[in-house]
């Protein structure tokens, strides 16, 4: 009988100490913390891939052509060949029971405009639109 109540009371002690931890971890202090904003919204007239970008993309630039889903062919009839490109795997890579085609994803920089990252299809290797950065600082 004296087991089992010093069981439950260092339980209970654990489950106490433990959501403590998480209720501090979730306060930010003054000056150690980065805080991210939230990625903004679409715009009425604004493709989602484009909401992502952190600058909006002026009117008549050729990143405003560029859409969700839009191939790697149609991004280059667009923009022409990138500055640099990389590619990287993606998290859901190490997902083991991910059945979908994303494997990888490609990102294609433009001195000066931004990047545009592509999902890479795992099945067939084909290059879809998921991310518009507009960004007129890039190197």
């Amino acid at each position: 009988m004296f087991r089992t109540k010093s069981v439950r009371s260092l339980v209970v002690v654990f489950a106490l100490v433990g959501l403590a931890g998480c209720a501090n971890r979730g306060s930010s202090s003054g000056s150690s913390s980065s805080s991210s904003a939230p990625a903004p919204a679409a715009q009425p007239g604004q493709d989602a891939a484009q909401a992502a970008s952190t600058k909006p993309i002026p009117k008549g630039h050729a990143f405003e052509k560029v859409k969700y889903d839009m191939t790697d062919a149609q991004v280059k009839q667009i923009l022409g060949a990138p500055t640099a490109t990389h590619a990287y795997p993606s998290a859901k890579t190490f997902m083991p029971y991910y059945y979908g085609t994303e494997g990888s994803r490609e990102g294609w920089t433009y001195k000066g405009k931004g990047q545009i990252t592509f999902s890479k299809n795992k099945y067939n290797g084909s290059l879809t639109v998921i991310e518009v950065l507009y960004d007129p600082a890039t190197q």
